[in-house]
C-alpha cells in the first residue's frame, strides 16, 4: 500500500500544537522571551506570535544569506564559462590557421629546399624564389 506523501504543517497548524503542548505541560510555565510570563490565555498567544514572528525573521535572514550565496556560485560559474569559451575560441582559431597555413608553408619549404639545392651557396641571393615565376610553370 503507497503512502500519501507527507507534507509540511502550516503556521496555524504548528501554534495549535504548540499550545496544546503548552496545556498538556500543565504546571511547566510556557516558553516565552517575555521576563515575567502572564498567566493568562492572551499573554501566551503573545509570546506565540513573538517566537512566530522570530523565527519568520530567522528564516528571512537565512534565505536572504542563501540567495547571495547561490548568486556567488552563479556568478562564478559564469566566469569559468567565458573562460572556457574564450579558451575554445582561441584553439578553434589556432586549429583553422593550421589548417588553413599548413599547406602554404609546406610549399614554401619544398620550394626553398628545391632553390638551396640549385644554388647552395647560401649568401647568393639568386636562389630566392619568383613565386610568381613558379606558379606559371
Amino acid at each position: 500500500m503507497v503512502e500519501p506523501a507527507k507534507r509540511e504543517p502550516t503556521m496555524e497548524e504548528i501554534v495549535v500544537a504548540l499550545r496544546e503542548t503548552r496545556k498538556a505541560a500543565g504546571s511547566s510555565p510556557p516558553l516565552t522571551l517575555v521576563s515575567n510570563p502572564a498567566p493568562d490565555e492572551n499573554a501566551g498567544a503573545t509570546s506565540l506570535a513573538d517566537l512566530r514572528d522570530q523565527e519568520i525573521e530567522r528564516l528571512l535572514a537565512e534565505n536572504a544569506r542563501l540567495n547571495e550565496r547561490t548568486m556567488s556560485i552563479l556568478r562564478r560559474v559564469e566566469r569559468e564559462q567565458v573562460r572556457d569559451t574564450e579558451a575554445a575560441i582561441v584553439r578553434a582559431v589556432r586549429e583553422a590557421l593550421d589548417a588553413e597555413l599548413r599547406p602554404v608553408m609546406l610549399t614554401l619549404l619544398r620550394l626553398i629546399e628545391r632553390q638551396r639545392a640549385l644554388a647552395p651557396d647560401a649568401h647568393d641571393a639568386t636562389w630566392i624564389v619568383d613565386l610568381e615565376q613558379e606558379n606559371r610553370t
